[in-house]
């Protein structure tokens, strides 16, 4: 969902809203079994702090952040996510199929977990669940269906924002409970469907895939060369992202094995003719959007020849 330098980012994030070191969170960060979810907290935590006024994994307990409202109200939120959970047709109806659903499971769960006051909800995110698949909501029941069935059976929560991630993006829908003894106002639902989990690029790769320890952090970086190829003498600029850079410095292997060149690539082939570095230019990249910085050097051409002739010259005589 996202890769190593996004996630150290956000957990700095989050130590600076709590005011101290996580060592919880940052314990989950490093189990399989609770990546994950411990990124996925990271994603809300952001999000909501750039709502309002947030607080964080507090001392004194409670669900997990607590967001102040514009209208000066705060909310609870408890932040859960639904792992690779299978979802199997109930043999005994749309009963069944509804007490065996993640979503009523987690929200049934989570609803006498705390007890504070005023308006609580659950945020439930999921990449690969297929509790979340709208396929498997037309032959089973939907999540919207499963949300609604659990707040049948209880009023602790004010509703809950179900978020789905497919296809490198995030959409949340909000399920209201009718029934919660602390409703949240419209406005204040509105307001909360303003949490934007899309400002970090989520790559469709899931942390599950990733479980190895790579032998180098390096190794995990992407990216490719790109230049601005000369024109009628020009000078040239060649963009090496960072990440790239380093493993050709620390590895055996030229530039053009490091990003994989292909046999039409042109930038191997102008840059054996000769140039001289004559600028070097840092070009920040971003770590939400998981763009690594990058250097760009400006080529001008090699000097003039003046002990030996030039190799096409030396040729033809």
């Amino acid at each position: 969902m996202l890769t190593e330098e996004q996630a150290a980012e956000l957990l700095q994030g989050c130590e600076r809203i709590a005011g101290r070191e996580l060592r919880g969170l940052r314990g989950r960060l490093k189990s399989p079994e609770g990546r994950l979810a411990a990124v996925w907290e990271m994603l809300v935590v952001d999000a909501a702090a750039r709502l309002g006024t947030v607080e964080y994994e507090s001392p004194a307990g409670g669900p997990d952040i607590r967001l102040k409202l514009p209208t000066g109200r705060w909310v609870w939120i408890e932040v859960t996510f639904l792992q690779d959970e299978q979802v199997r047709p109930a043999p005994r109806g749309i009963r069944a199929a509804l007490e065996r659903h993640a979503v009523f499971r987690k929200l049934l769960r989570k609803r006498q977990q705390h007890k504070v006051d005023g308006p609580r909800l659950v945020c439930i995110g999921g990449d690969k669940s297929p509790a979340l698949s709208p396929l498997v909501a037309r032959t089973t029941v939907s999540h919207k269906d499963a949300a609604f069935a659990a707040f049948r059976k209880t009023g602790a929560l004010a509703g809950a924002l179900v978020v789905r991630i497919a296809r490198e993006r995030a959409e949340a829908i909000a399920c209201v409970n009718e029934r919660a003894r602390n409703r949240l106002t419209e406005a204040e639902w509105n307001h909360l469907l303003r949490l934007d989990f899309n400002r970090w690029r989520l790559f469709s790769r899931s942390l599950e895939d990733q479980e190895r320890i790579p032998a180098s952090r390096l190794k995990q970086a992407t990216g490719t060369v790109s230049a601005t190829l000369p024109f009628r003498g020009s000078n040239m600029k060649i963009k090496i992202p960072g990440p790239l850079l380093l493993e050709a410095l620390t590895e055996d292997k030229s530039l053009a094995k490091v990003y994989g060149s292909r046999g039409d690539d042109p930038i191997p082939k102008l840059l054996a003719e000769g140039w001289r570095v004559v600028g070097c230019t840092l070009v920040p990249g971003s770590v939400e959007e998981g763009i690594p910085n990058a250097v760009e050097l400006e080529l001008a051409s090699a000097h003039e020849p003046v002990f030996w002739p030039p190799r096409s010259d030396a040729d033809s005589k």
